[in-house]
């Protein structure tokens, strides 16, 4: 197996460990928003929608690319993999977030 074919199963790998991660995000986002009703909630579920949509579609197209021995990544699917890596950033601190204020509030009551 060539040094490219290695590199092409990085990416790919890479893209679908982000793309898991996104997946599990927006069902915890879900989840939460089935009890609370933020604006907030619903925007990061939305965002990381759209972001697994994204992803599925790239993922798709560099497969194929990558059967066909050419995965040089073109600078609008980096765009998408560098936004969706930022989405799961985001929702990550959220709940990071709202994780601490649940953890006060039990302390406190």
């Amino acid at each position: 197996m060539s040094a490219r074919r290695y590199e092409a199963e990085d990416i790919i790998g890479a893209l679908e460990q982000l793309h898991e991660h996104i997946s599990v995000s927006k069902n915890m986002l879900i989840e939460l928003l089935r009890v609370r009703h933020d604006p907030d909630i619903r925007d990061l579920a939305q965002l990381s929608v759209s972001a697994s949509d994204l992803l599925t579609d790239l993922l798709r197209s560099l497969r194929v690319r990558a059967k066909h021995g050419s995965l040089a990544l073109r600078h609008h699917e980096v765009e998408v993999a560098r936004s969706a890596s930022l989405v799961s950033e985001t929702i990550i601190r959220y709940l990071t977030i709202q994780a601490d204020e649940i953890d006060e509030e039990a302390l406190v009551h």
